[in-house]
């Protein structure tokens, strides 16, 4: 059937009945439905085929907050209008084996609460409501005595015959949520359902679970099995959105169309899942950082379900990162080869882990998330120093070129990382801050600044051809400093034939004998001249900051100091900087990782940057640790 038929045929239908449909939570929503077209073209199939007089029914399986209530609940509001009636039920996670009967219970309540008992007597033989009864008192006497196969029998019967009813007067639309904590009693009169669906015309059965939950020896597996053997089941799984998808979802919570950055950053998190989008999504258009406490529980259901070593194993694991070797797990955890497997087992089979090549990732990344956000302060240091330590001894513990990578990142998770200290001014300062064997952060000054400058490109060959005419020896301090931005500014000016000794003399002139500050002005003010030099001065910074943050291995940052950064601190942010900080071929992914900060302060030296770190302004907001305070 065509989706033109299927239009046709809803468009065709009579007027709404009266119906029960669950509401939807008070939290924030897409007005529409996204991403789910085609599910909902299987569900209007479904639903058109059944008023044709077919038995159908729709298994509709998915993650936790994908959306499969979400699509019941639209669906339900598009048959309802069609002239459907739509029941709901759903199960509940109750003990080890759920409530019996919990969704059919909710039906039967509901219909007893629309139409009273009676009418709801009315609808059996004879008036007969002894087995409906063991579900809903207000039905009067429950069935207790006698055979207990023949009372259970004479209950499905009811139920049968009670819809079979309904669908005389109008199309029923019959959903069971949650069938994941179904009980065996619930998934045996569904399965009678199901099974004499052909005796019932105008009945279409739709049922939810999440397929995250079925673990390999789950009892809903061997019923969806059986029902995946009948012509007229169809099973469908909704799957997490797309990028584009979750960028117009952003749209239609927000009203407006996310940023670019935004977006990306949403869907990076989110990975799709339509209620973490919405959770993470906060009310000013941001990405929240921190896990709201709902999402935060839902995320660690499964977790704590599962045996104490396993959990444990599983903190280790959320130290590691998305994706942790067994082999790494392994030492990190201190468990043999044998014990780490049976720990692991319990997460895989519940699906809070899976294989992932020759290691473990999490299913979900918010997942391993919340389950390394739990971990207690102590715990998580001790952890990542741990996976450093690892690393180090055994490089050949994660992938090829990635250890000197994953061992910065956890020394800087750890708060043990060394930090790097940079300041132009008159002169050029570098510094290394490190913790000390009492666990005190110490400065250790050097003379890096006046190392040899290493140019990068043919534009800065150039520069240095031109110093090297007028010093003996041309270090990083002759170019990234306030004389050096006049070096600068000179040595473009040679290499484009122009006079600019006077010229530059002329703006110091009028700057009240500060040289860089003429050259800044100039520069914003348009001066193709001095624009093109403090491009290229801040390209330099960052150059020079890169190398001293290699050397340094500084992953927990570094502060850019001295009396210039504040001063251009616009030209600093416009990318050239970071541009520079970050070409060190294969090494970036390493930079990436490190925190950049200009301190505001024009006041201190670089030596005092750690103590005023508090007082500083990102300049690279796009990295992916937020820096720490250097006490």
């Amino acid at each position: 059937m065509t989706a033109r038929t299927i239009a046709r045929e809803l468009s065709g239908m009579s007027a709404p009945r009266g119906t029960l449909i669950p509401e939807m939570s008070g939290r924030a929503s897409s007005p529409v439905l996204v991403g789910r077209a085609e599910q909902m073209a299987a569900l209007e199939a479904a639903f058109v085929s059944v008023r044709q007089g077919g038995p159908s029914a729709v298994l509709l399986g998915g993650e936790a907050g994908v959306g499969k209530s979400r699509l019941v609940s639209d669906f339900g509001r598009t048959a309802a209008s069609a002239g459907a009636r739509v029941l709901t039920g759903g199960c509940l996670e109750l003990g080890t084996d759920g409530l019996p009967f919990a969704p059919f219970t909710a039906v039967l309540r509901d219909l007893v609460h629309e139409m009273g008992a009676d009418a709801v007597a009315s609808m059996l033989p004879g008036r007969t409501t002894r087995g409906l009864a063991r579900l809903l008192p207000e039905l009067g006497e429950p069935d207790t005595g006698g055979d207990p196969a023949e009372a259970r029998a004479r209950l499905f019967e009811e139920v049968l015959r009670a819809l079979e009813h309904l669908t005389r007067h109008s199309p029923v639309v019959l959903v069971i949520e949650d069938a994941h904590w179904a009980d065996r009693s619930s998934r045996d009169l569904l399965m009678f359902l199901i099974g004499n669906q052909r005796s019932l015309s105008g009945l279409l059965l739709v049922v939810t679970y999440r397929s995250d939950e079925l673990h390999r020896t789950h009892p809903l597996r061997p019923l969806l099995a059986s029902l995946d053997r009948i012509a007229w089941v169809e099973r469908i799984e909704v799957q997490r959105l797309t990028r584009q998808d979750t960028s117009e979802l952003a749209t239609r919570i927000l009203g407006r169309e996310p940023a670019e950055d935004l977006a990306e950053a949403l869907y990076h998190r989110s990975e799709g899942n339509p209620l973490f989008v919405e959770a993470l999504l906060c009310c000013d258009g941001e990405v929240s950082r921190e896990l709201p406490e709902s999402l935060r529980d839902l995320l660690l259901e499964s977790v704590r379900r599962l045996p104490e070593d396993t959990q444990e194993v599983l903190r280790v694991a959320s130290a590691g990162g998305t994706t942790t070797g067994h082999s790494l797990l392994r030492v990190v955890s201190g468990l043999d080869d044998a014990a780490l497997t049976r720990a692991v087992r319990p997460a895989v089979i519940a699906n809070v882990l899976h294989p992932s090549g020759d290691g473990y990732a999490f299913r979900h990344e918010l997942i391993r998330e919340a389950v390394h956000d739990d971990l207690l302060p102590g715990e998580h240091g001790r952890l990542h120093s741990r996976f450093a330590e690892a690393i180090d001894a055994d490089p050949a513990l994660v992938p090829p070129g990635r250890a000197a990578i994953e061992m910065a990142h956890h020394w800087h998770s750890a708060h043990d990382s060394p930090w790097a200290l940079i300041g132009a001014g008159t002169g050029l300062g570098e510094a290394i801050a490190v913790l000390d064997a009492c666990g005190q952060w110490e400065v250790l000054p050097t003379e890096g600044g006046h190392s040899s400058f290493s140019p990068r490109n043919e534009l800065e060959i150039g520069i240095l051809r031109f110093l090297l005419r007028r010093y003996e020896h041309v270090s990083w301090e002759r170019v990234v400093s306030g004389e050096g931005l006049v070096n600068v500014v000179e040595a473009l000016a040679h290499d484009g034939g122009a006079q600019l000794p006077a010229r530059v003399a002329e703006l110091a002139l009028r700057a009240r004998g500060d040289a860089p500050a003429a050259i800044t002005a100039a520069a914003r003010a348009g001066d193709p001249l001095c624009k093109r030099a403090l491009e290229t001065f801040c390209a330099l910074y960052g150059a020079e900051t890169g190398n001293l943050a290699l050397k340094a291995l500084s992953t927990g940052g570094v502060y850019v100091a001295g009396g210039i950064a504040p001063k251009i601190l616009p030209e600093l942010q416009d990318g050239r900087f970071r541009a520079a900080f970050l070409g060190k071929g294969r090494m970036r992914p390493l930079l990436e990782a490190m925190p950049v900060q200009v301190v505001l302060d024009e006041r201190i030296t670089v030596l005092g940057a750690a103590a005023l770190a508090a007082g500083s302004a990102t300049l690279l907001p796009q990295t992916r640790h937020t820096p720490a305070t250097i006490p």
